[in-house]
């Protein structure tokens, strides 16, 4: 499967689930500019550079722009944090790692950011 064909997958999987994100995160999740990889808030290919407040109610995830493509860094604010997680396993806070799809699902808790 192409990235294209897990992108269109996501999306139509977003269509009929959105409604059940928390207002903030459907908004996010649903801008169409996100998942268009020649627009500049395309998240696709950020590089996270920070997570702060692992552990607790709120956490900051903070992702370095593409200087050639965007215009700015992004940084998600989330809160009512339940629990947090990195696949694989994040050792160190150098070199987190790129982001290649971004998708926010429903969850028992308000959402799963992924």
């Amino acid at each position: 499967m192409t990235l294209q064909g897990t992108w269109t997958r996501y999306l139509e999987y977003l269509s009929s689930t959105s409604g059940d994100l928390p207002p903030g995160a459907r908004a996010f999740a649903t801008d169409s500019n996100h998942y268009d990889f020649h627009r500049r808030r395309c998240v696709i290919d950020l590089t996270l550079q920070a997570i702060r407040g692992v552990g607790g109610d709120e956490m900051e995830v903070e992702f370095q722009h593409r200087c050639w493509k965007h215009d700015q860094d992004l940084v998600i604010r989330h809160t009512g944090v339940s629990s947090f997680a990195t696949y694989p396993a994040v050792s160190s806070g150098t070199d987190l790692g790129t982001v290649i799809l971004d998708e926010v699902l429903p969850h028992r808790d308000g959402c799963c950011h992924r």
